[in-house]
């Protein structure tokens, strides 16, 4: 008889044709960019208010008491930490919803897709 795709093992791949360890690994390896996208801009960001604070000239060890945006500069990424995680917290279970019970769940994963890419490259 024919051979089904399934049970044909990929020469390149380690999984063995399990779906989910295959999504898995490209879950990770994409976290790597996201991650690094990230330390980048909070070095930018915490660069530039150290900046608008009149820090940027301090000596080594010496504390930063000027402030940007009524907030220490070294205040400023725990701050957006903060408030990136209250964010998701109440957006998390809305969108969840809505992909697991409309049709929308192409639109939604587009919508983040090119969200993510836009904040990593703007």
């Amino acid at each position: 008889g024919s051979i089904d795709a399934e049970q044909v093992p990929s020469r390149c791949s380690p999984f063995d044709g399990n779906a989910e360890a295959v999504g898995v690994a490209w879950n990770n390896a994409a976290r790597g960019f996201l991650i690094m996208g990230s330390v980048f801009l909070a070095t930018a960001l915490l660069s530039l208010a150290e900046k608008d604070a009149g820090c940027e000239d301090l000596a080594a060890g010496e504390e930063c008491t000027g402030r940007t945006h009524g907030i220490r500069p070294s205040s400023l990424l725990t701050l957006l930490g903060a408030i990136t995680g209250f964010i998701s917290a109440i957006l998390q279970p809305i969108v969840g919803a809505i992909v697991d019970h409309t049709q929308y769940r192409r639109a939604i994963l587009i919508c983040a897709s090119l969200t993510l890419v836009a904040n990593n490259y703007i």
